[in-house]
């Protein structure tokens, strides 16, 4: 018997026809909103279980059931024969289904399918987690599913041996459940044939109760699937009507530029439309400087007479940048969609090869990557089904030609590049395993739940296990070489960024701790709004802004007074403010001390926190932090940020996290090719460059792992061989996000002056000098950084940005062009876009003086 993990979990279906402009949601426990009155079966005719499919309160489907799921009293499980009968009827019906769609039907990403105990049988999938072929329940599709094999006698065996060739790519597979993707009909047939064979292989089931929730679960099944069929049907009517592609010039995933406006866009769907019924939506609607509405495609369409022609249109996804950048308009990506129609006479293809990556979020919900030697975005299995003809390789020679690209990103082994980080990885993973495990064998043992994580962590890292079960289900190939590797740099920066972060804490917390009044877990009063709470985190001066808040008027300098973050009561803050408030953010002057007998409080703590009864409580003694009464308990990662007391292993924890960092450092400065203490660079070092790295940056082709790669190189530029070094330049940049420009300057003036050539903080020191309008200052310290680091691409952007806000728009098209050499995905490509443009504008070449004091299009 078909069985599933849930009635609500068979599917829930995304169904996304490029054809609409926006999201359709449904699944196939609710698909009524597609069908709309077409019959509940669509155009697949069910055959032989017909009155089955009518609702649930047919008298039919009812008799048919019960039929099915009880003898008569129902105090008996069905015979056998009877299952059997029904089994193998329902599994046809349903493999029938799988053929009239046609198994290359995609169905848009969907959450995968789960089969577990008691809708499939518990042996069954016991067996056949032993007997997984591939290790670590990651199955691999292999022979044929054909409709012929699907309904012979073989298929309705009680064998498990066979299963794992109908086992789809991804798959995992342990003794509690088997989870599979579902992405496309041939997938559906999948979840189908693996159901039925556990259930078939199985032992039948005693219970009626199970007999039944498999019986209804199965018909449910059918019904849902039914009211698919139209969906798909339209999908596939969209396909054959995209062959004919008379009068289209571009197709779907290249990249566009609007003739008017400037902005560049991947197409992701085309379609033919009289202008007239092109109705100007907010999405495409922006207001300039003089407050007048204006359509992205500027065009008007009243001067269109009768009878109208049909004109081709697309559909778009913006670059980011250059949404932002349109006129100071509101950006594109704030709006209900990110994707404009757009009129064929309105655009025009991207020449220049470096401005063809689109940075945006939704690249990644409708293209696999970026095509570097074609210059070009593939689209994903949705649109290339939708779209069939689009691809290149359907293209004639003319299309083909404006496809072509001088891109060089790919021009490198990237096979042994990416190899090389990996092992690099894996290598140095191990290393700091073993930082901990040479202070303490046994921490978790010791309670030390921070060391125990982190040794966690690096353990699976050292042993390349990197993907999650989504990673698994959605991309069982692995992805690309420079995707694998990026796989492996995110766990790596994240258990390096959350390190350096708890470490920072401390030490900033050690050095404010004293003038804090109230310690995490004091229970607190508002002295003006009444209101009691628990105290959380703290900040030795106010991370916002608070200059104008009314509840500080009476506060001298409050910019200069601690502030709490306080988890209120729940009654009190109906009480103080007309509803529940999650938490607040307040001085220390307006907190007191709450009473003994009110600290019984209803909070929604996160978890880790527990309520403790102090000891002097018994003695009615009460003190600031909250002795002498209730108080709550922070858990150990937070006592840890605030330097709080960690108890009789505390030096262990310390010297243990302290040994990882150092070890980070030193692997860091041997990326960059510099050697701590003169010893040589380990093989860590060598096989995770910086050249590598960089190598890894140039051929990525999509956004998702450009950032990863982006994120790690510009921490291993933070390393420095002094930890109050680091440490500073961190104090220094929590200040810039806090607002403290002036502040923030200081810091990195001193570390300049401490180390001429600690490049990162001359980077960030013309940060500080742009934010505070010191432009000359800002390019001066951008230089410094580009000589002594010439592939800092950040520190470019930076010198490019200066250049362009002085109107030296010659000199920042070359900033810009070297940083996108560096890296292909960077950010600047919407003001290189910008500064072409006016120079083309004055006829001057990139190469040539007199491109000064010219307002940019953006500005006029």
């Amino acid at each position: 018997m078909i069985a599933f993990s849930g009635s609500a979990r068979l599917f829930a279906r995304r169904y996304r026809p490029s054809s609409l402009g926006h999201d359709s949601t449904c699944s196939l426990g609710s698909l009524s909103s597609i069908t709309r009155g077409a019959g509940a079966v669509g155009r697949f005719e069910i055959r032989a279980l017909d009155p089955l499919f009518f609702p649930s309160d047919d008298a039919n489907t009812k008799h048919a059931k019960k039929a099915f799921s009880t003898c008569s009293g129902g105090t008996r499980s069905p015979p056998s024969d009877s299952r059997s009968i029904l089994a193998r009827t329902v599994y046809r019906q349903l493999l029938r289904w799988c053929d009239a769609m046609g198994g290359d039907a995609p169905l848009d990403p969907v959450p995968p399918v789960t089969l577990a105990p008691p809708r499939v049988d518990g042996g069954a999938l016991q067996k056949l987690a032993a007997a997984r072929v591939s290790g670590a329940g990651h199955w691999y599709d292999g022979g044929s599913d054909d409709a012929s094999s699907s309904s012979s006698e073989e298929d309705f065996g009680s064998g498990i041996e066979n299963l794992a060739l109908t086992i789809p790519k991804g798959s995992i597979v342990d003794e509690g459940m088997i989870t599979m993707p579902a992405g496309s009909v041939s997938d559906v047939r999948s979840v189908i044939r693996v159901a039925y064979r556990l259930n078939a292989a199985g032992v039948v089931p005693d219970d009626d109760q199970t007999v039944r929730d498999r019986v209804d679960l199965a018909f449910e099944a059918l019904k849902s699937l039914n009211e698919l069929s139209l969906a798909i049907e339209d999908r596939r009517a969209s396909r054959e009507r995209n062959r004919d592609r008379e009068g289209v010039q571009y197709h779907v995933g290249q990249v566009l530029r609007h003739k008017g406006d400037r902005w560049r866009g991947v197409v992701c769907g085309w379609r033919r439309k009289r202008p007239s019924d092109v109705a100007v939506s907010p999405v495409a609607t922006s207001t300039t400087k003089e407050g007048q509405s204006t359509s992205l495609t500027q065009k008007d369409y009243s001067a269109f007479v009768e009878p109208e022609s049909e004109e081709v249109f697309y559909d778009f996804v913006l670059d980011q940048g250059d949404a932002h950048m349109l006129s100071g308009r509101r950006s594109l990506m704030d709006e209900m969609s990110p994707f404009p129609m757009v009129a064929q006479s309105d655009v025009e293809p991207v020449a220049e090869p470096a401005l063809r990556r689109i940075r945006s979020n939704w690249t990644a919900s409708r293209f696999h990557r970026f095509d570097a030697d074609k210059g070009h975005f593939v689209p994903n299995d949705t649109l290339a089904y939708e779209y069939p003809l689009d691809g290149a390789e359907h293209l004639d020679h003319t299309l083909r030609e404006n496809l072509s690209s001088t891109d060089t990103s790919t021009d490198i082994d990237i096979v042994n590049v990416s190899q090389s980080v990996i092992q690099g990885v894996k290598d140095f993973c191990a290393r700091l395993e073993r930082c901990i495990l040479d202070v303490t064998s046994c921490p978790d043992a010791r309670n030390l739940g921070i060391l125990e994580e982190f040794r966690k962590q690096l353990s699976a890292l050292s042993l390349g296990d990197v993907e999650n079960a989504h990673e698994q289900l959605t991309s069982p190939s692995s992805g690309s070489r420079v995707t694998n590797a990026a796989r492996h740099l995110r766990p790596l920066l994240r258990l390096t960024l959350e390190l350096s972060e708890m470490l920072w804490q401390r030490r900033a917390s050690s050095e404010h701790k004293s003038a804090i009044a109230f310690p995490l877990g004091s229970i607190v009063q508002h002295r003006t709004y009444g209101y009691r709470g628990v105290v959380v985190a703290w900040d030795p001066r106010p991370a916002v802004d608070v200059s104008q808040w009314d509840g500080l008027r009476h506060v001298e300098n409050p910019q200069d007074k601690p502030f709490y973050h306080v988890i209120p009561d729940r009654n009190d803050s109906v009480r103080a403010f007309g509803g529940e408030r999650p938490f607040r953010y307040v001085c220390e002057d307006n907190l007191e001390v709450c009473p003994q007998n009110g600290r019984l409080l209803e909070v929604d703590m996160e978890p880790g926190w527990e309520r403790v009864m102090e000891g002097d409580a018994v003695a009615g003694v009460a003190s600031a932090g909250g002795a002498g009464g209730w108080r709550y308990e922070p858990p150990e990662v937070v006592k840890f940020k605030y330097a709080e007391d960690l108890g009789d292993d505390e030096e262990i924890l310390i010297e243990s996290m302290m040994r990882m960092k150092e070890n980070i450092t030193k692997f860091f400065l041997e990326v960059r090719g510099e050697s701590c203490d003169g010893a040589s660079i380990c093989a860590q070092g060598r096989n995770m460059s910086m050249e590598n790295l960089l190598a890894l940056l140039r051929a990525s082709d999509n956004i998702d792992d450009a950032v990863e790669i982006e994120e790690t190189i510009k921490e291993v530029w933070k390393a420095h061989a002094s930890y109050d070094m680091r440490c500073r330049l961190d104090s220094g940049v929590a200040e810039l996000l806090r607002g403290n420009k002036e502040t923030s300057l200081s810091i990195f003036e001193e570390l300049v002056t401490d180390d001429p050539t600690y490049f990162e903080a001359w980077n960030k020191k013309s940060t500080c000098h742009f934010m505070v309008g010191e432009m000359e200052k800002s390019m001066e310290s951008a230089r410094k950084a580009v000589d002594l680091c010439p592939q800092h691409f950040q520190a470019m952007n930076g010198l490019g940005l200066v250049q362009y806000e002085t109107r030296r728009y010659r000199l920042a098209a070359e900033s810009f062009r070297q940083s996108i050499g560096l890296d292909p995905w960077s950010p600047v490509s919407s003001r290189l876009a910008a500064c072409s443009d006016l120079l083309k504008d004055m006829d001057i070449d990139v190469g040539e003086e007199g491109a000064e004091e010219v307002s940019a299009p953006y500005e006029k």
